[in-house]
């Protein structure tokens, strides 16, 4: 094993050895002999790719479905649906799935994937518009 000192970090032969305990190897990247601290960053690249492609075509069919003459469907979620209807929502598509109906009938998507985007939409909201949060036991 071949290994290359910069300062504190190590590179072996292409993988890094962080330069402490609380700099995890996984975000110090080497890219054409470079390092780049990527420490307190999320990473990004764990997210599964197929997943947010399927959730990017949940997407694409809410928007085409809501879009109007008078406005985009976009954004239409961000004008806010009340927490517990995707609740409701996101127990239906999993309710499907579990029963081993894979895709939705409507959108013929995954309904993991729309079990996501709901969940995508009820964090955003909680976070962002928390006169919608109607969950029971919150305090508003």
């Amino acid at each position: 094993m071949n290994e290359t000192k910069y300062g504190d970090v190590s590179v072996f032969d292409g993988f890094v050895e962080s330069p402490s305990p609380s700099a995890p190897v996984s975000h110090v990247i080497v890219s054409g002999g470079g390092l780049k601290y990527n420490k307190g960053k999320p990473p990004m690249e764990l997210i599964e790719p197929l997943f947010e492609l399927a959730m990017a075509r949940v997407l694409g069919f809410g928007a085409a479905k809501y879009t109007t003459a008078a406005a985009s469907g976009r954004d239409n979620w961000k004008k806010g649906i009340p927490i517990r209807d995707l609740i409701g929502s996101m127990k239906r598509h999993l309710a499907a799935w579990a029963r081993g109906i894979d895709n939705d009938e409507e959108s013929s998507e995954s309904h993991l994937a729309h079990l996501a985007v709901n969940a995508m939409f009820a964090f955003w909201l909680a976070q962002m518009r928390p006169d919608l949060d109607d969950r029971d036991g919150v305090k508003r």
